[in-house]
């Protein structure tokens, strides 16, 4: 039998964060926290203790720059590597766009259409790695950031420049360069 759990809210990864940490946790970490992991609670237990562990439970700053944990990115490559060799070609050159994947500049950067792309990243949506974005047609996102963000982790460096210099250039070409969305991309 297979039981759906969501997510924890805000209000809950906050009493999480003051239960571990020093003092009481302002609104913003409990709300960076819970964007990063969206609220799953393994990915929260994982982040949650490595702020608790330096001190910085309620520390802003740390919350967003915090790595991922090493117990949420085995996880994570244990997912991914689960799925076709393509899939998980597409999901690597993905996660430097960030939570958000706009189909079209990612069909460009990895040299497919539109159609290809949606169909090659088919299996990480059933695997619960990205899902489609109800408001935006056409786009896609990351479960959660730490899966993005592992999964960029997991990148050299020369590669990841190199993805972000293909995406530029994917941008550059596919968007107008006069929309403040596209610039701050």
């Amino acid at each position: 039998r297979r039981v759906g759990v969501s997510g924890l809210w805000v209000p809950e990864v906050a009493r999480w964060l003051d239960r571990r940490g020093p003092a009481t946790t302002g609104p913003d970490v409990a709300r960076l926290v819970h964007e990063r992991t969206g609220g799953n609670p393994f990915f929260l237990g994982e982040v949650i203790e490595l702020l608790a562990q330096q001190d910085h439970a309620g520390d802003v700053g740390a919350a967003g720059r915090t790595r991922v944990p090493a117990a949420a990115l085995d996880v994570v490559r244990r997912r991914v590597g689960l799925l076709p060799a393509d899939a998980q070609r597409l999901l690597s050159a993905a996660s430097v766009m960030g939570i958000d994947l706009d189909l079209d500049v990612l069909g460009h950067v990895a040299g497919l259409s539109t159609g290809e792309a949606l169909d090659g990243l088919d299996p990480a949506v059933t695997a619960g790695l990205l899902r489609e974005d109800d408001v935006r047609p056409g786009r896609l996102r990351f479960a959660h950031a730490l899966v993005a963000e592992a999964l960029v982790a997991e990148l050299s460096p020369a590669r990841r420049a190199r993805l972000h210099v293909a995406v530029v250039a994917a941008l550059e070409e596919l968007r107008s360069p006069a929309t403040d969305d596209d610039l701050a991309r």
